[in-house]
C-alpha cells in the first residue's frame, strides 16, 4: 500500500482575515471634561461679543481704517466656527482658533500701538492648549 496522506478539504466558509487599519480599533468614548467644555462656551461667547464691544471701545480707529471691521467681523465668525469644530472634536478648529488669536492681535497691535493687547489675544489660545493638555484630550481631536 502507498502512504496516501489524507489532505483536508479545504473550509470554504472561513472568512479571510481582515488587516484593514482599525478594524480591531473600538470606538473611542470622547468625554469633554469641564475644563474644556467651559473653554469652548468662552471661546464661542467671546467670539460673538468681541466685535461689538470691540467697535463700541475703538469706534475712532474703525472709523478712520476701513478694512478693520470687516476683517473683524470675518475673525468673530470663524471664532464661532472654530468654537463649534472643536466641539465636534475637529483638529483643524483648534488651527483656526491659533490662526484668528494671532490675526487678531496683528490687528489690534496695528489700532492700539500696544503690545500689551498681544496677552488679550494669545491668553486663551495658551489656556485652551493647558487645558487639552491637562485633560489628555489630545488623541481625541481627529
Amino acid at each position: 500500500m502507498a502512504n496516501k496522506k489524507k489532505s483536508k478539504p479545504a473550509n470554504k466558509s472561513a472568512k479571510p482575515v481582515s488587516k484593514a487599519k482599525g478594524s480591531s480599533k473600538q470606538p473611542v468614548k470622547k468625554v469633554r471634561g469641564g475644563g474644556l467644555t467651559i473653554m469652548l462656551v468662552l471661546i464661542f461667547l467671546h467670539s460673538i461679543l468681541a466685535t461689538a464691544v470691540a467697535y463700541s471701545t475703538l469706534k475712532a480707529a474703525y472709523l478712520s481704517t476701513s478694512w478693520v471691521l470687516p476683517v473683524i467681523v470675518l475673525i468673530s465668525l470663524a471664532g464661532i466656527v472654530a468654537a463649534v469644530a472643536m466641539w465636534y472634536w475637529k483638529q483643524w478648529g483648534i488651527y483656526l482658533y491659533v490662526a484668528i488669536s494671532v490675526i487678531g492681535a496683528v490687528i489690534h497691535i496695528l489700532l492700539t500701538g500696544s503690545t500689551m493687547v498681544v496677552f488679550y489675544d494669545l491668553i486663551p489660545v495658551a489656556i485652551l492648549g493647558y487645558v487639552i493638555t491637562l485633560q489628555s484630550k489630545n488623541h481625541l481631536f481627529e
